[in-house]
């Protein structure tokens, strides 16, 4: 007899148009209880906040706008290091046309005839100047090979 009654009976739930939302995922308009502040869609399973509101403060649009001006002064940064970096290795690379020996004359770190009669010392990794020798025992290059104290047997350039 109990079951007889169960079937007879039906539930009713009477929802109001005023308690719909528009689901943010799908769009379908979802009936929910009215205090029911957070609910989920049947259809996508997005659930959705209906007291979330947007930041209407006063100071949201400088925000913005400086959010988008810091990310303008970022992307203006990379590209001066890519370009730079460009800069500084397209003279070395494409040095051989005469077009880019132009810029590789522009952008060169020493003048024109600074080093003349110049040589490079294997021992120091530097340049060498005219009429100067590299002295193992000092370990840099100097002008005279006369410039050691044979009774102290140490560097008088240092000192003298």
């Amino acid at each position: 007899m109990v079951d007889s009654n169960l079937n007879k009976e039906h539930l009713v739930t009477v929802v109001s148009e005023d308690h719909e939302t528009p689901c943010w995922g799908c769009g379908l308009r979802l009936p929910h209880p009215p205090n029911a502040p957070v609910f989920k869609c049947g259809w996508c399973g997005a659930i959705t906040d209906k007291y979330e509101s947007k930041c209407d403060h006063k100071n949201y649009w400088w925000r913005h706008v400086r959010d988008r001006c810091f990310v303008c002064v970022l992307i203006g940064f990379i590209l001066f290091v890519i370009c730079g970096g460009v800069w500084a290795v397209y003279p070395v690379i494409f040095s051989i046309s005469f077009f880019c020996g132009i810029f590789h004359l522009t952008i060169t770190a020493v003048g024109k005839k600074q080093l003349e009669n110049y040589t490079f010392c294997h021992y120091c990794s530097k340049p060498k100047s005219p009429r100067t020798h590299h002295c193992r025992t000092c370990g840099i290059c100097v002008l005279d090979m006369d410039h050691h104290c044979p009774f102290a047997l140490d560097c008088r350039t240092m000192f003298c």
